[in-house]
């Protein structure tokens, strides 16, 4: 699909199942039609620090906090920390 809203869901729900590697593809798609959406960049910094790629996951990080500071609540909605 190339509804935004659609790929950014999605890219979510998969990045929340620990499907990371899916989870980028459908952020490059949304990524691709907006490229200025800073979750979007957050989202991928986060699935590209679970498979280790901690450069290009600071890049992206780097790039959402400049977009929009605010992304960082992201960590809430995305993590949930268990006691």
């Amino acid at each position: 699909s190339n509804d935004f809203t659609y790929l950014v869901e999605m890219a979510k729900h998969l990045l929340n199942k620990g499907e990371f590697k899916k989870s980028i593809q459908y952020l490059d798609k949304s990524l691709e039609i907006y490229e200025d959406f800073a979750l979007s960049w957050m989202y991928k910094s986060i699935a590209l620090s679970e498979l280790g790629m901690d450069d290009e996951s600071e890049i992206c990080f780097k790039k959402a906090v400049k977009l929009d500071p605010d992304s960082l609540s992201v960590f809430d909605e995305v993590f949930v920390i268990d006691d």
